[in-house]
């Protein structure tokens, strides 16, 4: 359910750079997907780190 709110929101987010950005959408949209994986990776880092800490 998360996962779809989150794709819901990069297909708004894609829609609104498209209309701003003069370059092709699947170049626009490489970004966002390579900086999402970036965000979501950096989540996991961070969630297994508190997971080590709690005793």
């Amino acid at each position: 359910m998360h996962h779809a709110f989150h794709h819901d929101q990069q297909l708004s987010e894609l829609k609104r750079l498209a209309a701003e950005d003069p370059r092709p959408v699947s170049e626009i949209y490489d970004e966002l997907a390579s900086n999402i994986t970036t965000i979501l990776d950096t989540a996991a880092y961070f969630r297994s780190w508190d997971q080590d800490r709690t005793p």
